[in-house]
């Protein structure tokens, strides 16, 4: 009566009777899950591009917040030094139709005595090579005597760079914000030399020594800043260490407080 393999058997006429529409209803779950699973892998693609399409727009506002940030403090540096700064990334400059030379600075409101500022914060680092031939195209759009290739941090100078460094044949700085004003006063001395008419009493070779000096100083500073960093990491640990264990202790006498507990007990009844 129960064997399935009898056609006559209780089982067999279950099949019989309720298989067409459970095989139904199986097919309809099978189908809702694809369908669901469809929806799904749609929505992703779909949130995939727009999470790209921010992306690429962030992007392009990181770079803007940097050049504000940079902006802020050069009109802060020049105001107390009676110098002008102007914000001339949307501005076409000398060469048609070239908007390179994101900040002029000019010395006493003097264009003669200019500076400009490229400021990056890209994830793409840009070798020597790159930075070279921008800041001589940039230097030639915005007129000016000498140029700082400024980025946000160290970390995103390429490796062909040292934290701060003077280019004189190519007549720019490289270096990050935390250095900005140092590299400003670096730039007017050297703009002010080569625009003084003292030019040939100027011991421009004493100058370059001090400034190699200089450079010296910056790396061993970075030496030193990363010594530091590595001695907190293992303070870190070592804190995490000794957390860990006090915890461990704790959870001992917990465990010998509950074992004394018991004890107590049985020895009471």
């Amino acid at each position: 009566m129960f064997d399935p393999e009898q056609k006559t058997s209780f089982p067999s006429w279950l099949e019989t009777q309720f298989g067409d529409l459970i095989g139904k209803k199986i097919a309809k779950q099978m189908t809702d899950i694809q369908d669901s699973i469809r929806h799904e892998l749609q929505q992703i693609r779909e949130d995939l591009i727009v999470k790209q399409a921010v992306a690429k727009s962030k992007s392009f506002q990181i770079g803007e917040d940097f050049q504000e940030r940079v902006y802020e403090q050069l009109q802060e540096i020049a105001r107390v030094q009676g110098d002008v700064v102007s914000d001339t990334s949307t501005i076409i400059g000398e060469i048609h139709g070239s908007k390179k030379g994101d900040i002029a600075y000019d010395f006493q409101g003097d264009i003669k005595q200019r500076i400009f500022f490229e400021c990056k914060n890209v994830k793409k680092t840009e070798t020597f090579k790159e930075v070279s031939e921008y800041m001589k195209e940039a230097m030639e759009n915005r007129k000016a005597n000498f140029g700082i290739y400024l980025v946000e941090s160290e970390e995103k100078l390429h490796k062909q760079f040292t934290p701060w460094q003077v280019y004189y044949e190519q007549r720019f700085i490289a270096t990050s914000f935390n250095l900005l004003e140092m590299s400003l006063r670096v730039a007017k001395l050297l703009v002010g030399i080569t625009n003084s008419n003292a030019l040939e009493s100027i011991d421009a070779s004493a100058i370059k020594i001090q400034l190699d000096n200089l450079n010296e100083e910056v790396k061993r500073s970075k030496s030193v800043k990363t010594k530091l960093n590595v001695i907190k990491k293992y303070v870190n640990e070592l804190q995490t260490l000794d957390d860990e264990r006090c915890e461990h202790i704790k959870e001992a006498i917990i465990a010998i407080t509950n074992e004394l507990s018991k004890a107590y007990s049985l020895t009471s009844v």
